[in-house]
């Protein structure tokens, strides 16, 4: 990708809204701008330009997208200079434009990958900036056939990350932290078992018998209600030294 001497910094929100930080006015990109910017900014690469024109104007002639995509880029380009990096050939963005759902993914990647020392990573910023990014989805609003498998793979990505951050942080004894975390998975997605176990095991690492039991009544409940199923072997071994009615 090029870059420029010059190039302002910016910032591309994702995340639960789309914004460009640094414009006067977002709804000076336009709505297509919009939908440009997000379509480059979830591609890690510089993407095609037909690509990108053939993606976002499926009904209309190549020449006809191509046209309303140097329209688009014209338009994006006057009113957030310097965020688009534009060749003959691909689309990007400079190297000095942040994109918080880039940085959000890199971080549940490390954590899944254990290169993210959670010791190291203090409780305010767990709780502030971690499980929030965490727990935020990729432009919710927005239905475009083309995003939702980027939308359905941050899901998963993200659901996996909380729970490992819930499971380090019970190893490093900051159950309430955990706690925090595996809540955050379960509000996201009420019917994923592995939350629930994640949620249990921090009770238990606090000696919350009581709560451990209760969440796990509350999710057989739920599961029967809405599934018809019951909890899988690795639920119920969690709570297997315990009786109860």
């Amino acid at each position: 990708m090029r870059s420029k001497s010059n190039v302002a910094h910016r910032q591309v929100h994702l995340l639960s809204t789309f914004q460009v930080e640094g414009t006067c006015d977002d709804s000076a990109i336009g709505q297509m701008g919009a939908k440009v910017v997000t379509f480059v900014a979830v591609h890690e690469q510089p993407v095609d330009r037909g690509l990108v024109a053939g993606t976002l104007w499926p009904h209309v002639s190549d020449t006809r997208a191509s046209a309303n995509l140097r329209t688009t880029l014209w338009r994006v380009s006057g009113a957030a200079p310097s965020l688009l990096d534009i060749d003959g050939h691909t689309l990007g963005l400079f190297s000095s434009t942040r994109v918080d759902f880039r940085e959000a993914v890199a971080l549940a990647r490390r954590i899944l990958e254990r290169q993210c020392d959670v010791a190291t990573i203090s409780n305010r910023e767990i709780t502030l900036h971690v499980v929030p990014q965490l727990t935020t989805e990729l432009t919710p609003n927005w239905y475009d056939e083309w995003l939702l498998v980027h939308q359905e793979r941050w899901r998963q990505l993200r659901l996996h990350a909380l729970d490992a951050l819930a499971e380090r942080l019970i190893e490093d004894g900051r159950c309430a932290l955990a706690i925090d975390a595996a809540t955050a998975a379960v509000d996201s997605e009420p019917l994923r078992e592995s939350g629930y176990r994640c949620l249990i095991q921090a009770h238990l690492a606090q000696g919350n018998i009581s709560e451990a039991i209760r969440t796990y009544r509350a999710y057989c409940e739920l599961l029967m209600l809405e599934l018809g199923v019951l909890p899988s072997p690795m639920m119920n071994d969690l709570l297997a030294s315990f009786s109860f009615p």
